[in-house]
């Protein structure tokens, strides 16, 4: 679970301010929950947001997806077809040929794997180590703009 502040309130409150950040609150979760993917499994359809989505893994023929709620997610997607539509999105970085990451969850980056929030260890791509560091230190600095 991230979170990222985006508006200070100072007391004493004023009541303009006050709705002016509830309002841009609800702007930003209308713009999140825009951001879904539909995925059929064998046990029916589900609706993810991306920002819930923490990191894919390519398993054979299939994809999973693993969830911040601590769910996964089993399907029969082409991992090709799946990387292409998410790395559409800045938040996601493709660290190995088996594994998408939400760069939001990554905890640390070190030379062979990187750690998400909740402790999982994914491999990096070894030739791709400095140029996923590079991308990921981007993407930071563009969201605290």
């Amino acid at each position: 679970y991230t979170v990222k502040a985006t508006n200070y309130l100072m007391k004493p409150i004023v009541q303009e301010q006050f709705f002016q950040v509830l309002d841009d609150i609800m702007e930003t979760r209308v713009q999140e929950q825009g951001k879904v993917l539909v995925l059929k499994s064998t046990i029916g359809m589900h609706k993810v947001s991306l920002s819930n989505l923490m990191y894919l893994e390519a398993q054979g023929r299939k994809v999973v997806y693993y969830l911040s709620n601590g769910e996964s997610i089993t399907c029969t997607d082409r991992f090709a077809t799946v990387c292409e539509q998410l790395l559409q999105h800045p938040e996601f970085l493709l660290i190995h040929r088996s594994f998408l990451v939400n760069m939001n969850y990554i905890r640390m980056i070190g030379m062979t794997d990187l750690n998400l929030q909740n402790g999982t260890a994914l491999p990096l791509a070894q030739r791709r180590v400095s140029e996923i560091k590079t991308h990921y230190l981007t993407y930071q600095m563009e969201e605290m703009s």
